[in-house]
């Protein structure tokens, strides 16, 4: 049976409560489907329609590739959006801090996943972000001061492997393992 997973990095509950604080201010200047708190977390890698029987594989990949890495600290600061605030379709929160390793992590894991013949998703460029929203158009806001996120750090120390389920209501997530370094 083939399972859409990524792998993720997720937030503490205090720096979902941070970026919630700026939720009203967002839903007032941009429409859209916004996600769930309960679902935020910065996708490290996407790999999309995956054999149950290759979890295993995935599992020791990950084990592998967080070897090199020691924890690390991020925040969350800024909003943006894809492709643009301008034409915006994907509003998302940036991520900040010590970001030379997580872009260690990501390579890493890309090394270690590319043997096992999974089709993933890697980005030329790695722009770790927070999803906040998706199909997004501007609107007419009376606010007119400017957005400011920054959270405080958190120390990242574990990637976990998810699955995504489609469901009537829109998409559910369901922790396969977290794998600690």
């Amino acid at each position: 049976m083939e399972l859409r997973l990524f792998i993720t990095i997720n937030l503490e509950q205090q720096i979902k409560d941070q970026v919630r604080m700026v939720l009203p201010s967002l839903k007032c200047r941009f429409k859209g489907r916004f996600v769930p708190s309960e679902h935020w977390h910065i996708t490290t890698l996407f790999l999309g329609e995956v054999e149950e029987d290759q979890i295993p594989l995935i599992e020791q990949s990950m084990k592998e590739a967080v070897k090199v890495i020691r924890p690390f600290q991020l925040w969350i600061e800024g909003i943006g959006a894809f492709p643009s605030l301008k034409k915006p379709n994907i509003l998302w929160a940036g991520v900040g801090g010590d970001l030379k390793p997580l872009n260690q992590l990501y390579h890493q894991l890309i090394k270690t996943i590319e043997p096992l013949k999974i089709d993933f998703d890697a980005k030329p460029v790695y722009t770790p972000h927070l999803t906040l929203a998706r199909k997004v158009i501007p609107q007419t806001c009376q606010e007119t001061g400017e957005l400011n996120l920054k959270t405080k750090p958190w120390t990242v120390n574990a990637l976990e492997l998810y699955q995504s389920i489609f469901i009537h209501q829109g998409v559910k997530y369901h922790r396969i393992l977290k794998t600690n370094f």
